[in-house]
């Protein structure tokens, strides 16, 4: 009877099959496939690749992929099909990954497939707009997977004598464990328990499946330390800060690689750039991207988890208000129907504001992350590339709140002389910032982009020396009006602002590198003595980083006193948006 049905009906119903439930891979459509052999051959992935495209932009999120990488990357069904084929392999690898007892070095591919696996799994977090988070929650147990990764490889590598690697793999790790931490204590402080599909087919995941107890915060806190509070070992940048200009000349070489049997003096800096882009495959065709930066994401996280470890074995799930949640609760702003679990976010300002500042990363809307994954395919390789001042107007300017940590001077000694357990169980101090940006665009000659000044002085020259000369642009128009193509002239962005700390009240002045959206910032507390009469000087720190993911802003800081060719002391500085303006 089958046979009998004109083609364009059979299309229809193999189309519905194909795209319920809407997580995971369709099994629903293997029994019509099963059924004769007729069918199986009209209707399999290679004979009928526009069935499958359909499917693809049914069930994936396809929007940030037409915006980044090009309409052409899906422009036919083959490459679509194709695709959907990708997703639905990774997403049985991941899952076997999480559930069998394979260890994941064994795996095939080992740690350079898991990575690649892992980089995939984080374009398509980047690419979420509300169905691919299922897929990967849902169905594929990427919390499971993580947590194996975590057990297997991170608690080892911190039970290592030295320093640990700063790897790809280690990189998507604790990048991606810290947007599923931040979306699982989301839903825990609005008692929702669980996270569910939005079809009845039984698609649930526990929340304290991808949560952790207190106990479990700590191991992911000892293990993540080193990252977040040694970055003077570490790069924290997509190019070293000590390059006002990028990309470089041919002239500056790739440094060769280090002969370990020679001695290096811990206290100065590795100031030599690198290639940081790796090869991942998607879309049939192969791409070179810079992973996350490691230390960032570790800043990131680490704060979160010192914020909310008193909480987190507090925090209750059997209120009255407990409940399970559907994937639409975590998108309000989505453009898929809500269901009636999802309208429970509704009460809160609905404003498009309030939901950026407001909701965890892995919950942002797709276009939040453009201009991450565009620096992340531009500034892997520092002599090629990069972004322009233009890219970053308006990502800057704003409110943030947080803090900066800090070791005492004999345990950053003991830590330079490679005493690691002062890095994994010390005490260091944090403490809480709040600081206001403002941006200003300026047009600058070529000769003096970046500045002639002191680097950590982020290149403005000291007092008593000559101003770069500069013109302010004074409208939007000025702003985005290209350079004449062979000009000697070439935008740039200042950075000026205020802050408060328990150190006092502070003024900040800085500019932008605009290859890859680096903020130097020289940091100045001036505050009166007790009589209101002379300022009182607390020194000048340096702070360098990026605001990323529309809205948080990360990095590093150091003294101003020590040579630029040292260390320093370079702790972290996470910041988070806030929503009210002033302090």
């Amino acid at each position: 009877m089958l046979l009998s049905l004109p083609n364009e009906l059979l299309q229809q119903i193999a189309f519905y099959l194909g795209t319920i439930p809407s997580v995971g891979p369709p099994s629903t459509l293997l029994p019509l496939l099963l059924t004769h052999p007729t069918l199986n051959d009209s209707l399999s992935l290679d004979k009928n690749p526009s069935l499958y495209e359909q499917i693809f932009h049914a069930t994936w999120d396809t929007d940030a992929i037409g915006r980044r990488f090009g309409a052409d990357v899906l422009g036919d069904s083959t490459k679509a099909a194709g695709e959907l084929r990708d997703r639905w392999e990774l997403l049985h690898r991941l899952r076997r990954a999480a559930e069998e007892e394979v260890p994941i070095q064994e795996r095939g591919g080992g740690l350079q497939g898991i990575a690649e696996d892992l980089m995939q799994v984080f374009m398509m977090l980047t690419e979420n707009d509300g169905r691919n988070l299922g897929h990967l929650l849902l169905w594929a147990n990427l919390p499971g997977m993580l947590l194996k990764f975590h057990h297997e490889i991170m608690i080892p590598m911190a039970l290592q004598p030295g320093y640990p690697e700063d790897t790809a793999d280690k990189a998507l790790h604790i990048t991606i464990a810290y947007w599923l931490d931040e979306a699982a204590y989301f839903m825990k402080q609005r008692n929702y328990t669980a996270l569910s599909s939005r079809d009845d087919d039984n698609s649930s995941l526990e929340v304290e499946q991808f949560s952790e107890s207190a106990a479990q915060v700590d191991e992911k806190i000892f293990v993540t330390r080193p990252f977040a509070l040694a970055l003077h070992k570490f790069d924290a940048y997509f190019a070293p800060w000590t390059h006002r200009n990028l990309p470089l000349p041919a002239s500056v070489r790739l440094p060769p690689p280090t002969d370990p049997s020679i001695p290096v003096d811990p206290h100065l800096a590795d100031l030599r750039p690198k290639k940081r882009a790796v090869k991942m495959t998607r879309f049939n065709r192969e791409w070179s991207i810079c992973p996350p930066i490691l230390t960032l994401s570790a800043s990131m996280g680490l704060m979160n988890q010192l914020d909310r470890t008193p909480c987190v074995g507090g925090l209750s799930a059997s209120s009255s208000n407990s409940s399970t949640a559907s994937l639409d609760f975590l998108y309000p702003y989505s453009s898929t129907p809500s269901s009636s679990a999802g309208k429970a976010f509704v009460a809160e300002p609905a404003t498009e504001t309030y939901l950026r500042k407001s909701l965890p990363l892995v919950n942002l809307p797709s276009t939040c992350h453009d201009l991450d994954v565009r620096r992340l395919l531009e500034c892997g390789d520092p002599w090629k590339g990069g972004l322009d001042a233009l890219s970053f107007r308006g990502k800057i300017e704003g409110k943030y709140h947080g803090s900066f940590s800090f070791f005492d001077f004999a345990g950053y000694r003991e830590m330079l002389s490679g005493a690691m357990q002062v890095l994994y169980e010390g005490t260091f101090g944090q403490q809480s910032q709040e600081i206001i940006l403002s941006e200003r665009f300026v047009r600058v000659h070529r000769s003096v982009q970046g500045g002639t000044g002191p680097l950590i002085n982020a290149g403005f020259p000291l007092p008593g020396s000559p101003l770069d000369p500069f013109t302010l642009c004074y409208s939007r128009e000025e702003e985005e009006t290209p350079e004449p193509e062979g000009s000697e002239f070439v935008k740039e962005i200042f950075v000026d602002g205020t802050g408060r700390s328990g150190w006092g009240n502070f003024k900040l002045t800085g500019r932008v590198r605009a290859w890859d959206g680096m903020i130097s910032l020289v940091k100045e507390y001036v505050t009166q003595d007790s009589a209101g009469n002379e300022p009182i000087t607390r020194g000048k720190w340096f702070y360098r980083g990026y605001v990323m993911q529309d809205s948080r802003f990360v990095g590093c800081w150091r003294d101003c006193f020590t040579d630029e060719s040292f260390r320093g002391s370079s702790p972290s500085f996470p910041l988070s948006p806030s929503v009210s303006s002033g302090f």
